[in-house]
């Protein structure tokens, strides 16, 4: 316990000297990177529904409830709500269709992170096992209760397992509405023009907000640092 209060005290100490300008900034890129989200779901949600008139703000707004969901809920609980709040919003829309949609959004994600991970890995920036004996406040828990994280985190891949079998005949009763959230897929141009361009600049903005951080908390704000 001592050492994250003594952690605790040491972030409280230092927070007083982050610079205000630049973490104001990075909070705005934020703020612009979901738009960047909300523009390409929009994109992947009008290919689906042509007929339909998907108002960009409100799928705009529907975004933002679920990133903010997520930051309180496990399991990525957030998107769910934004399922929920999006099919509200398009008339004649469907849930699976809609669930689908993000699964298109999930496709550049992938790509753009596992790049991430195979350059971090191939210049040796992933933190090795040594290093978790340099206790983080945020990991003091786990590393203190080895074993009844390891049976939580069975138990919560458990469940997902069992959620996802349940939730896997839905959709395959489904399967029509599916495949019209993945229809942007089939239209190539379509994807490459109007969801992957916005897909892209949400990555860099990702990138810019970091650097931004970089620089409030007084540490180098680098390319390299920040990816």
């Amino acid at each position: 316990m001592h050492h994250f209060l003594d952690s605790l005290t040491a972030f409280g100490d230092r927070i007083t000297d982050v610079n205000l300008r630049f973490a104001a900034a990075a909070m705005a890129v934020q703020l612009v990177k979901t738009f960047a989200v909300a523009r390409a779901w929009r994109s992947v949600l009008t290919a689906a529904y042509p007929a339909q008139d998907v108002r960009y703000l409100r799928i705009w707004g529907a975004y933002l409830i679920g990133a903010g969901t997520n930051a309180l809920l496990p399991l990525r609980g957030g998107d769910a709500v934004k399922v929920i709040a999006a099919k509200r919003q398009i008339p004649g829309s469907s849930y699976p269709a809609v669930a689908s949609s993000l699964v298109v959004l999930l496709i550049f994600d992938f790509v753009a992170a596992s790049a991430f991970f195979a350059w971090a890995v191939s210049i040796g920036a992933l933190p090795s096992v040594g290093l978790l004996h340099h206790r983080a406040f945020d990991l003091e828990w786990v590393l203190d209760h080895r074993l009844l994280s390891i049976a939580i985190g069975l138990l919560a891949l458990g469940g997902g397992l069992v959620a996802l079998s349940y939730a896997w005949g839905h959709v395959v009763r489904f399967s029509d509405h599916v495949i019209q959230g993945l229809r942007t897929l089939r239209n190539f141009r379509h994807y490459l023009l109007h969801v992957v361009p916005w897909q892209a600049l949400d990555w860099c903005l990702r990138i810019t907000t970091v650097m931004l951080f970089l620089r409030a908390f007084g540490l180098p704000a680098t390319l390299h640092n920040a990816a």
